[in-house]
C-alpha cells in the first residue's frame, strides 16, 4: 500500500512520527511525501494540516478528491470531508491514523492517552538559559530534534540539533571551539554514555539531560515532542 502525505506545520512532525513507526514495525506500507496539497496516485491521500493557510484551503476545496482521502486538521473551516481534531494534534491525529488507516485500534488508544511528562525542573532551567544561550541538542532520533527545533522556533529560540552517536565528533568539535563556548549549552534529549558525558565535561560544560522512560520508540518520540511543546508554551516569545 502506498500512502501519499502532504503536511504543514505541526503536521510535518506527525508525518515524521508515522514514518519512524512504519520503519520500526517493518511495515510494507510505502510512505510518499508530497510538497503540494493535491491528490496523488497512491492508494491513500493523507493531508496533515493543523492550521491550514488560505492557499491550502483554496486548493483542497477546489480540487476533486480521488480514492481514499483523509484530511486531518485542528481547524477545517470550509475544507470538504475534513476531520477536525479537538484535542492534541499529534496524539489525536496519530490515533486516527492507527485506527482508521493502519487497523490498530489498541495502539491507537494507547497513543491517545500519552501525556507530556512532568518536567518543572527542565522548564525552569531552559527558561533561564534560552534567552542567552543556544541549545546544542543531541538525540538519537531526527524526529525529536525536528520537534524541538520547531516548537522552540515558534517562540523565537534557535536550536542546533545533532544525531547521536553518528555526529559525536562534530558535537565535541563545536564544544571545543573557543568562539562558541560562551554562546551554547549541550542539551541531551535521551540516554547517551558516561564516556560521552565525560568528554563534554572535559570541555568545560555541564550538560542538561532530559531523560524520559518509555516502553518503545513511538512512545519515546511522542513524549519528547509533547515535552518540547509544553516547554515552549512556558516560554516568553523573543
Amino acid at each position: 500500500m502506498v500512502i501519499d502525505v502532504y503536511a504543514s506545520g505541526e503536521g510535518y512532525l506527525l508525518y515524521l512520527l508515522l514514518r519512524d513507526y512504519l520503519i520500526d514495525s517493518q511495515s510494507n506500507i510505502c510512505l510518499r511525501y508530497t510538497d503540494r496539497p493535491l491528490p496523488a496516485d497512491g492508494d491513500i491521500s493523507l493531508f496533515l494540516i493543523p492550521n491550514p493557510t488560505e492557499w491550502e484551503i483554496q486548493i483542497l476545496s477546489a480540487i476533486p478528491q480521488k480514492g481514499k482521502t483523509f484530511i486531518l486538521s485542528s481547524n477545517c473551516g470550509d475544507i470538504p470531508n475534513c476531520t477536525e481534531l479537538k484535542g492534541e494534534f499529534l496524539t489525536e491525529g496519530f490515533s486516527l491514523i492507527l485506527d482508521e488507516i493502519l487497523g490498530n485500534p489498541h495502539l491507537a488508544e494507547v497513543v491517545r492517552n500519552v501525556k507530556p511528562p512532568k518536567a518543572d525542573k527542565v522548564i525552569a532551567t531552559l527558561r533561564e538559559k534560552l534567552p542567552f544561550y543556544i541549545p546544542l541538542a543531541v538525540a538519537k532520533r531526527d524526529t525529536i530534534l525536528k520537534g524541538w527545533e520547531y516548537y522552540l522556533g515558534l517562540k523565537g529560540f534557535p536550536l542546533s540539533g545533532y544525531l547521536y552517536p553518528f555526529e559525536e565528533k562534530q558535537i565535541l568539535s563545536i564544544l571545543s571551539n573557543i568562539g562558541f563556548q560562551d554562546k551554547i549549552f549541550p542539551l541531551l534529549l535521551g540516554k547517551t554514555t558516561e564516556t560521552f558525558i565525560e568528554k563534554i565535561k572535559q570541555r568545560g560544560f555541564v550538560p542538561i539531560e532530559v531523560l524520559i522512560d518509555a516502553k518503545n520508540n513511538l512512545e519515546s518520540e511522542l513524549n519528547y515532542l509533547l515535552l518540547a511543546k509544553e516547554i515552549a508554551e512556558n516560554l516568553q516569545k523573543l
